[in-house]
């Protein structure tokens, strides 16, 4: 399994927008991407940062997902929104109360 982290901060003005544009985006990751077994979006209590959970299958499922044609639409449209681009981060499961 791979799992990471996006972290990132949009302008006050755009915050609706980009909520919206996430509520669209992760309904087609459930839709389309089988090998996404999670894909979380959380906001976080300033209002204007955002974080993005996501555990995929493999590298492969990884990979189809930032190939993904609702990816690149989401990257498009919020990207521009952005007061600091998403920083990625690979991370490592310790523990969990969820089935693996």
């Amino acid at each position: 399994m791979k799992t990471l982290i996006a972290v990132y901060k949009v302008k006050k003005e755009h915050v609706e927008t980009v909520k919206k544009a996430i509520f669209s985006y992760v309904k087609e990751i459930k839709e389309k991407e089988p090998d996404t077994i999670l894909y979380e979006a959380y906001q976080q209590n300033d209002s204007i940062t955002f974080f993005h959970i996501m555990d995929f299958k493999d590298a492969e499922a990884e990979q189809g997902h930032r190939d993904a044609a609702h990816t690149k639409k989401f990257v498009k449209k919020v990207y521009p929104l952005c007061d600091e681009e998403p920083v990625f981060t690979d991370l490592t499961l310790l523990a969990s109360n969820r089935d693996q």
